[in-house]
């Protein structure tokens, strides 16, 4: 489920307007770091709350803004509703909800810096993955591996002593969506004809570290979302046969990462 709203509240707008490090920042690496000791202000970047400590400081501010009597009727309404979604279980596990900051209007401040002035609220939460969804992942872990290593071939007996000796580079990535989570090791449990429940899997194969955070967490720009689906669009309706061999796949992954 999902709950919009724009909101002005100056708890809301300083996690725009206010510099600080996240925990994906190399601490090593200090040379975009100004005057204050911390990172510069992106006024038109999102910000994406999930993990439990960052819910619990949330969590406290909406009570905080909820205390005041000059909040606007429209606002209240809004932060009610953000706190029971906050509210909804005993334990944040950062899982089953996210909240997301996007700016939407700006103005220059007395110091001529450019900071937000308005800020859109996204709400999400729930959305368990069902049991048919664990088995269509599954099902197409299963497919990949049959196409590429095929059951009459030396590959795919090959490729499960691989993986029954550890002696392979096997890596899944996941957001911290719980439902990506269970969606990935239910593929793995599939491509490596695994047996047992998804929790073993996921913990042992399904990568959540910093480099799939970055990679598949952090928010991207409306613009840069749209580059993305236009390519995919034009990969999807290109011909591979009029390509010479390995354009296709050039085209696919245009960067050199490994």
């Amino acid at each position: 489920e999902k709950h919009k709203f724009k909101s002005s509240h100056k708890y809301f707008l300083d996690y725009i307007n206010k510099p600080s490090r996240t925990e994906d920042d190399d601490d090593e690496d200090d040379s975009d770091i100004g005057i204050s000791g911390r990172l510069p202000v992106d006024p038109h970047g999102e910000v994406l709350i999930k993990s439990p400590e960052e819910m619990e400081k949330l969590l406290a501010k909406v009570k905080a803004a909820l205390q005041e009597p000059e909040l606007s009727e429209k606002d209240r309404k809004n932060i009610e509703t953000l706190k029971m979604v906050l509210d909804l279980h005993e334990h944040f596990t950062g899982l089953n909800r996210k909240i997301q900051f996007k700016p939407t209007k700006f103005a220059i401040n007395a110091h001529g810096v450019e900071e937000c002035t308005e800020v859109q609220v996204v709400a999400k939460w729930g959305g368990e993955l069902t049991s048919l969804g664990r088995n269509q992942a599954e099902q197409l872990g299963r497919r990949l591996r049959q196409e590429l290593f095929p059951i009459n071939s030396d590959d795919c007996t090959s490729l499960l002593r691989l993986h029954s000796t550890f002696r392979h580079d096997f890596k899944i990535y996941s957001s911290h969506e719980g439902r990506c989570q269970t969606t990935a090791a239910a593929f793995t449990k599939g491509f490596l004809d695994l047996e047992g429940d998804l929790p073993p899997i996921l913990v042992s194969l399904v990568c959540v570290d910093g480099f799939a955070r970055k990679l598949l967490d952090r928010p991207i720009p409306k613009e840069d979302r749209n580059k993305v689906k236009k390519m995919i669009d034009t990969i999807l309706h290109t011909d591979s046969s009029e390509l010479r061999p390995g354009e296709l796949l050039e085209i696919m992954a245009p960067t050199d990462h490994k």
